[in-house]
């Protein structure tokens, strides 16, 4: 695989993400979007979405071709997603 930046899955325990594969020789990083619970004592409750960026092996990882305009597109639109979640599921939360 050529370096450059790639639009790809990846797949761990069982469970596949999108997101941009930066390649660079031999070395592969994967930055996706993921929910995680907020650390803070106040308030107790609720998510925040951040953006990871790992190390992958060749093997875990299924390209699907360059990262352009597109392939930008849908990764902020998943971000998107993820926070109408978060947002929806807080409220739902505050309730009980």
């Amino acid at each position: 695989m050529q370096d450059g930046q790639y639009a790809a899955t990846y797949t761990r325990d069982q469970e596949r993400i999108f997101g941009k594969l930066d390649v660079a020789g031999d070395a592969l990083y994967f930055s996706s979007w993921g929910k995680h619970r907020k650390n803070s004592e106040y308030p107790q409750r609720g998510h925040i979405i951040s953006r990871s960026r790992v190390w992958v092996m060749a093997k875990d990882v299924e390209v699907h071709g360059e990262w352009d305009d597109a392939q930008e597109a849908r990764f902020a639109a998943i971000k998107r997603n993820m926070e109408r979640e978060v947002a929806q599921g807080d409220f739902q939360e505050k309730l009980f």
